[in-house]
């Protein structure tokens, strides 16, 4: 009878004896329970409650901590499979000696209790000391400006425990099904035998073709930015699946294709090379497309959140174009506030400039090409928008301008697009149009995430016209913005003094009151927010390719080791072997890298434009965010290939021949 203590001493051995091969496999789960718990705690610990933009940044870190529980389960399961592979030829050898299978699984429980044990601590003990400074570090990225302590959360402490304590036990649970379904011969040959991967198929090939082509149309074709936001998911798993497909069946048909050209083939560099490349896109075609689509992630998310935030200023102005902007539906209204605005402003020592003062007219319409015609509801923001009627009057006295109209014509200003023709027919009413750039502080073609137009016309009873035509009541609304100019200290003052006077009339109900002052804590919470998820996913998608990469090396020394005796009996040189494997890692480790360039090089247009929903209409910042996140990238990529290529030749040059 076996002593209590000889399987965990075994396991122990076990673990030791392999380190290089559970270590990183070790790192990616204290990782991963690390930023799962500070994500937690950071949204669970309850001293966010009650300021302003908690809202917001406890959605961020909620749907943070949901994206992480899926991104973690995967990456251990993912790391998991490949300790098996290398496992099995013991586990088989334990079986032949006459360790029963039920053995071999106290032995496995041991083993990914010890595992679980040492990640689970160290963690949680990683989390609770850099805890509180990455929730410094959001504070910051989100511009609040109290700084809060950050307690122990024992809840978040014990959600962590029970979730990863689940994942340990399901991927043991995998393990001993493989160990349960196969003999020890099948398990003495599992080290060598390559991944499951689909063989190459012409019809695989051409789904992954049309679903990359489609994935690339849906990204380059839509404009509106709404469109793209709504259809870049579907852009998104169409790429992942053309992407999978082609590094499955698509790489082996091209060589296979390669190989049929005798010419090229039958000569030694490109027979040797095109065999193995052959052989290695078997093995490595999954694994290869996962670290193409994890690079994808990485370059997406970290650009862009990095865009959102070095803009932010730019997008609060585009978002708020005044300062301070007042709609009344009440017109008398607006003169109390307007005289309290230059009454506070002259106590103040500030001056309003900018000063917008006009009436209109606004409903939704339906808009087809150079059509619009009223709708009954709002919300149709694809198809439709909201359409603003001035007169030239109104027009000429805010703008300082002379402008002069005849009857049948207007002038058309639109934001969430640009505006394509000379002419426009408003609930049937036909105009000739000249199409404005500016209008006041606004710039054609941003802010907007769906369309808004803005029609002037002649006189007054234009605007009757076009109302009545489409069967609308509608009272005048009046519009009031200006900016304020002077120092910080009297801005201040000027704005907790309007404040109070706005709060303090009994006719707030009939007026609509945007400071842009007010709006900066929540935009710079979200895009604060963004930046800090951008961050945090993008070191986890790191990671996760370095460590997938990290296991292909491993997989492809111990592999190459009987590739270096065959191509040698075969006549080839040391240097030579080495000469030939080394360009055919060097393409298949490099070309997810290539692909992921390529793919965030198309995305970058979706993208471009679903920032303009987000004020982000610097193209160059966008385009300057992007070039660096890929040099940055490439850098780390390089790093990291450089690194585990070690393994792979210690792996090679200490196996016999």
């Amino acid at each position: 009878m076996r002593p209590l203590t000889f399987y965990p001493k075994l396991a122990l051995g076990n673990l030791w004896r392999n380190k290089s091969t559970y270590l990183p496999y070790l790192l990616a789960c204290i990782v991963s329970i690390f930023t799962f718990y500070t994500l937690l705690a950071i949204n669970m610990n309850g001293v966010l409650d009650g300021m302003r933009g908690e809202s917001v940044v406890k959605s961020f870190t909620a749907i943070g901590t949901i994206l992480l529980a899926i991104f973690c389960s995967i990456l251990i399961f993912y790391t998991n499979s490949f300790l098996m592979k290398r496992r099995k030829k013991e586990l088989g050898l334990y079986s032949i000696l006459g360790m029963e299978k039920k053995n071999i699984a106290v032995l496995m429980f041991f083993e990914t209790f010890f595992i679980s044990l040492i990640a689970l601590v160290l963690g949680l003990g990683l989390g609770l000391l850099l805890s509180k400074l990455l929730f410094w570090a959001l504070l910051r990225m989100v511009r609040f400006t109290v700084m809060l302590e950050m307690p122990l959360s024992f809840l978040a402490i014990g959600i962590t425990v029970l979730f990863f304590c689940a994942v340990f036990l399901l991927a043991l649970f995998s393990n001993l099904r493989q160990v349960h379904l196969a003999n020890p011969i099948d398990l003495m040959a599992g080290a060598r035998q390559g991944e499951r991967e689909p063989k190459a198929s012409w019809l695989l090939t051409l789904v992954g073709i049309v679903c990359l082509g489609a994935g690339y149309f849906v990204a380059l074709y839509f404009r509106s930015p709404l469109e793209v936001l709504m259809l870049f998911l579907l852009a998104v798993l169409l790429v992942i699946i053309g992407t999978y497909c082609l590094f499955t069946s698509g790489s082996i048909a091209l060589l296979k294709l390669l190989r049929r050209n005798k010419r090229f083939y039958y000569q030694p560099d490109h027979f040797i090379s095109v065999s193995g490349m052959i052989y290695r896109m078997k093995q490595n075609a999954a694994g290869l497309a996962t670290i193409c689509i994890l690079s994808c992630m990485v370059l997406v998310t970290v650009s862009s959140t990095v865009s959102l935030n070095v803009g932010a200023e730019d997008s609060l102005e585009v978002q708020y174009p005044y300062a301070y902007d007042l709609r009344f539906e009440a017109p008398e209204d607006a003169d109390v506030l307007l005289f309290g605005a230059q009454t506070i402003a002259a106590e103040n020592g500030v001056s309003l400039t900018h000063l917008q003062d006009y009436h209109r007219r606004a409903f939704w319409a339906k808009m087809q090409g150079n059509s619009l015609v009223a709708a009954e509801e709002e919300g149709n923001l694809i198809g439709g928008g909201l359409v603003a009627l001035l007169t030239l009057e109104e027009y000429n006295k805010n703008e300082g301008t002379t402008v002069s109209l005849a009857p049948g014509q207007a002038l058309l200003f639109m934001t969430g697009s640009r505006y394509e023709g000379n002419t426009v027919t408003v609930n049937g009413i036909p105009y000739d149009v000249e199409v404005l750039e500016t209008l006041g502080r606004e710039e054609a073609g941003g802010r907007d995430i769906g369309k808004s137009v803005t029609l002037i016309l002649p006189d007054s009873a234009a605007v009757d016209a076009v109302l009545h035509s489409g069967g609308l009541q509608i009272d005048p609304q009046r519009v009031l913005a200006f900016d304020l100019e002077g120092t910080p200290e009297a801005k201040a003052g000027f704005d907790e003094a309007y404040h109070s006077y706005v709060n303090g009339l009994h006719t707030q109900e009939t007026f609509q009151f945007r400071v842009r002052e007010d709006g900066r804590e929540d935009w710079y919470a979200t895009n604060g927010g963004f930046l800090f998820l951008g961050i945090y996913f993008g070191v986890l998608f790191m990671l996760a390719a370095a460590m997938i990469i990290y296991y292909k090396q491993m997989s492809e020394g111990y592999d190459d080791v009987s590739r270096f005796e065959i191509l040698q009996k075969v006549g080839m040189g040391e240097e030579e072997v080495k000469h030939t494997i080394n360009r055919q890692i060097l393409v298949v480790f490099f070309l997810p890298l290539l692909v992921a360039v390529l793919h965030i090089t198309v995305a970058f247009f979706p993208i471009s434009r679903a920032m303009v929903i987000f004020g982000v209409l610097n193209t160059p910042l966008l385009v300057g965010a992007t070039l660096l996140t890929i040099a940055a990238y490439t850098i780390l990529y390089l790093l990291v290939f450089r690194q585990t290529a070690k393994t792979y030749y210690r792996i090679v040059r200490r196996q016999p021949s």
